[in-house]
């Protein structure tokens, strides 16, 4: 995320949302057991950590230069 196109509440209101969409995945996935809806499509899982990852990996270097 670069300052200079994003204001400075920008990488806060990201963090946040990207937290809370992560809490949500895991309550949800605790109790969840795989689904065969569609026999003939074959996505692999998500990974937890890859989900992280890629959540906060940009705004982690938010604000240096």
């Amino acid at each position: 995320m670069c300052p200079a196109v994003n204001e400075p509440g920008t990488a806060s209101s990201v963090i946040a949302t990207s937290t809370a969409l992560i809490l949500d995945w895991f309550d949800r996935s605790a109790f969840a057991r795989p689904q065969e809806r569609y026999v003939r499509l074959h996505v692999e899982p998500l990974l937890d950590q890859d989900l992280v990852q890629d959540a906060f990996r940009e705004a982690g270097g938010a604000g240096q230069e």
